[in-house]
């Protein structure tokens, strides 16, 4: 898991407010008092705590893993997406991996998710389902 979360660091944006150490090591300490990983081959990791304070450098980025990697899921299913949450206070945390963990839980995502679209597949899907949230 370390090693993946090293790649990441150093592929995902990091936002101006805070370093790569910092967010690397935030997220390192969070997978030692428990994975991340929710099942279905998906991992949520993010740090314990707020590393950021500023709402405009929150980001959630979704990383397809060359390899799948045991992250010591429940149900012991390899993990092949990240999504790596950086958020600036616990409510919208909260917020986020609410709405990310409700999407786990849809067919129609999971299959997206299988066949690893391009960013702008992705965001259309997202917007979509942002809509009909709003919506009801």
């Amino acid at each position: 898991v370390q090693e993946v979360i090293d790649n990441v660091v150093d592929t995902i944006p990091i936002p101006k407010s805070a370093d790569k150490d910092t967010v690397r090591a935030s997220l390192l300490q969070r997978e030692e008092m428990m994975t991340t990983a929710v099942g279905k081959g998906i991992a949520l990791p993010h740090p314990r705590n707020p590393i950021i304070s500023d709402v405009d450098d929150e980001s959630v980025s979704i990383c397809f893993l060359r390899d799948d990697v045991d992250y010591s899921a429940l149900d012991n299913l390899p993990v092949r997406v990240l999504f790596v949450i950086i958020s600036s206070n616990a409510k919208r945390h909260l917020e986020i991996l609410s709405k990310i963990s409700f999407l786990c839980k849809q067919e129609d995502f999971l299959k997206t998710l299988k066949d690893k679209p391009q960013k702008e597949v992705f965001l259309y899907y997202i917007e979509r389902v942002e809509k009909e949230w709003g919506a009801r």
